[in-house]
């Protein structure tokens, strides 16, 4: 399905969409992209981090697919490269449509990312349950180091290069508050940074560090 598609590439902090309600279906071929709206005081809210073999967005899926309306909102999201590197494959909706008819098969394959989308759900539920700002960023950089590590001799490199600013719109927490958090992270000896990006030094003391 996706070679089917329109190759874009695209380079860091370019949008390159800005509503679900867009005619096409992508997915990411290369790089990352994050998904944000933005708040009535001009600030952003990154609620999503794209990476290869990830499609967006499901709720054209469901609306192409099984009219069914997943978000009954007015926001407006606007998808953004995070990375120099992105290539995705644009596929419209009526070729979605005909080339699932075609092949049945690739139900499986869209089920498989509402899974991907259900299990990040679920994390972001769990997050919020954290009891302080400490535990919820060391839980969501764990998140990010099994669903987008890298293993390096150092530990796991988290390849999208998050900035203390990324991981405060992602968490609803100020900047100010992820430097401190991952300050602390540094002492204990749990992440490290390296060539600019974050390194997790020991996955599994990182979890056991926000559970406990």
């Amino acid at each position: 399905m996706a070679t089917k598609g329109r190759l874009v590439k695209s380079t860091r902090r370019q949008v390159i969409q800005t509503s679900d309600t867009q005619r096409a279906l992508h997915l990411v071929k290369a790089g990352y992209i994050k998904r944000y709206l933005i708040r009535n005081d001009g600030s952003l809210s990154t609620d999503l981090i794209y990476g290869p073999g990830d499609v967006f967005s499901l709720l054209l899926v469901f609306r192409a697919l099984y009219d069914q309306e997943i978000l009954d909102s007015p926001e407006i999201y606007y998808y953004e490269s995070l990375t120099d590197d992105v290539e995705l494959y644009s596929l419209s909706v009526e070729d979605l449509k005909k080339y699932v008819e075609e092949n049945p098969i690739l139900y499986k394959d869209l089920l498989n990312e509402a899974g991907k989308r259900m299990t990040y759900e679920t994390h972001g539920l769990e997050n919020i349950s954290m009891k302080d700002a400490y535990k919820r960023v060391g839980h969501q950089l764990a998140y990010y180091a099994k669903r987008f590590g890298e293993q390096t001799d150092g530990g796991v490199k988290i390849i999208p290069p998050l900035t203390h600013q990324d991981i405060a719109d992602l968490l609803s927490i100020t900047r100010e508050t992820v430097s401190t958090c991952m300050t602390r992270l540094r002492k204990n000896g749990l992440i490290d940074i390296s060539d600019r990006q974050i390194v997790v030094k020991d996955l599994d003391k990182l979890n056991e560090e926000a559970f406990n």
